[in-house]
Protein backbone atom coordinates (compact mmCIF):
# COMPACT_ATOMS: atom_id res chain seq x y z
CA UNK A 1 0.00 0.00 0.00
CA UNK A 2 1.82 3.30 -1.21
CA UNK A 3 1.68 6.30 0.73
CA UNK A 4 -0.42 9.52 -0.94
CA UNK A 5 1.48 12.43 -0.42
CA UNK A 6 -0.92 16.22 -0.44
CA UNK A 7 0.20 16.22 -4.55
CA UNK A 8 -0.95 12.85 -4.98
CA UNK A 9 -4.59 13.88 -3.36
CA UNK A 10 -7.26 14.36 -5.82
CA UNK A 11 -8.37 18.41 -5.40
CA UNK A 12 -11.14 18.08 -7.92
CA UNK A 13 -12.70 15.76 -5.33
CA UNK A 14 -15.13 17.22 -1.80
CA UNK A 15 -13.46 16.54 1.31
CA UNK A 16 -14.55 16.71 4.75
CA UNK A 17 -12.10 16.28 7.70
CA UNK A 18 -13.46 15.84 10.97
CA UNK A 19 -10.28 17.89 13.32
CA UNK A 20 -9.87 17.01 16.73
CA UNK A 21 -7.87 19.22 18.77
CA UNK A 22 -5.07 18.13 21.65
CA UNK A 23 -8.36 19.23 24.15
CA UNK A 24 -10.40 17.27 22.51
CA UNK A 25 -12.44 19.75 21.14
CA UNK A 26 -13.95 18.57 17.59
CA UNK A 27 -14.71 20.84 14.44
CA UNK A 28 -15.15 19.99 10.53
CA UNK A 29 -13.55 21.62 7.81
CA UNK A 30 -14.73 21.16 4.04
CA UNK A 31 -13.76 22.33 0.94
CA UNK A 32 -17.70 21.65 -0.66
CA UNK A 33 -20.04 24.79 0.36
CA UNK A 34 -23.12 22.46 -0.57
CA UNK A 35 -22.10 19.87 1.60
CA UNK A 36 -24.60 19.26 4.75
CA UNK A 37 -23.16 17.00 7.91
CA UNK A 38 -25.06 14.27 9.49
CA UNK A 39 -24.00 12.37 12.27
CA UNK A 40 -25.76 8.73 12.74
CA UNK A 41 -25.39 7.34 16.24
CA UNK A 42 -26.95 3.63 16.17
CA UNK A 43 -26.33 3.85 20.05
CA UNK A 44 -29.84 6.50 20.09
CA UNK A 45 -32.49 4.46 18.04
CA UNK A 46 -35.09 7.31 18.40
CA UNK A 47 -32.61 10.22 18.14
CA UNK A 48 -29.79 8.83 16.39
CA UNK A 49 -29.40 10.95 13.10
CA UNK A 50 -28.55 14.43 13.90
CA UNK A 51 -26.67 17.71 12.75
CA UNK A 52 -23.48 18.55 14.56
CA UNK A 53 -23.17 21.70 16.92
CA UNK A 54 -19.19 21.74 16.12
CA UNK A 55 -18.06 24.54 13.81
CA UNK A 56 -17.78 23.76 10.34
CA UNK A 57 -15.29 25.32 8.36
CA UNK A 58 -16.43 26.26 4.80
CA UNK A 59 -12.78 25.74 3.32
CA UNK A 60 -10.85 26.22 -0.12
CA UNK A 61 -9.27 23.22 -1.23
CA UNK A 62 -5.85 24.82 -0.38
CA UNK A 63 -6.83 25.33 2.80
CA UNK A 64 -7.96 21.80 3.36
CA UNK A 65 -4.48 21.00 1.96
CA UNK A 66 -2.51 22.85 4.73
CA UNK A 67 -4.37 21.62 7.01
CA UNK A 68 -3.96 18.11 6.61
CA UNK A 69 -0.30 19.24 5.28
CA UNK A 70 2.45 16.23 4.53
CA UNK A 71 0.85 13.63 6.83
CA UNK A 72 0.72 10.39 5.80
CA UNK A 73 -2.68 9.12 4.88
CA UNK A 74 -3.11 5.97 7.77
CA UNK A 75 -5.59 3.25 6.16
CA UNK A 76 -7.42 0.48 8.69
CA UNK A 77 -4.68 -2.26 8.93
CA UNK A 78 -1.59 -0.24 8.31
CA UNK A 79 -0.83 -0.87 12.26
CA UNK A 80 -1.96 -4.44 12.94
CA UNK A 81 -0.47 -4.76 16.31
CA UNK A 82 -0.89 -1.68 17.53
CA UNK A 83 -4.81 -2.31 15.92
CA UNK A 84 -4.86 -6.06 17.35
CA UNK A 85 -3.81 -4.46 21.07
CA UNK A 86 -6.63 -2.24 21.12
CA UNK A 87 -8.75 -4.67 20.26
CA UNK A 88 -7.84 -6.68 23.05
CA UNK A 89 -8.02 -3.83 25.21
CA UNK A 90 -11.45 -2.90 24.52
CA UNK A 91 -12.61 -6.57 24.68
CA UNK A 92 -11.25 -7.50 28.08
CA UNK A 93 -8.58 -9.49 26.60
CA UNK A 94 -5.39 -9.70 27.76
CA UNK A 95 -2.68 -7.99 25.44
CA UNK A 96 -0.46 -9.53 22.97
CA UNK A 97 2.32 -12.00 23.93
CA UNK A 98 5.85 -9.57 24.00
CA UNK A 99 8.25 -10.97 21.70
CA UNK A 100 10.98 -12.63 23.08
CA UNK A 101 14.04 -11.10 24.57
CA UNK A 102 17.54 -11.90 24.96
CA UNK A 103 19.20 -11.99 28.09
CA UNK A 104 22.64 -12.23 29.51
CA UNK A 105 23.38 -14.86 32.39
CA UNK A 106 26.19 -15.96 34.59
CA UNK A 107 28.38 -18.93 33.42
CA UNK A 108 26.02 -20.78 36.87
CA UNK A 109 23.02 -19.64 35.25
CA UNK A 110 23.54 -21.27 31.83
CA UNK A 111 22.32 -24.78 31.14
Amino acid sequence: MSEKTTLEREPARARLLLIIGTDGIQTFATDDPDLTIYIIDENCPRDRVFQPHASIERATPERIDEIMGDSRIGQPGDMPGAEEALRRHLSGEPPPSRRAHLSIVGPEEAP
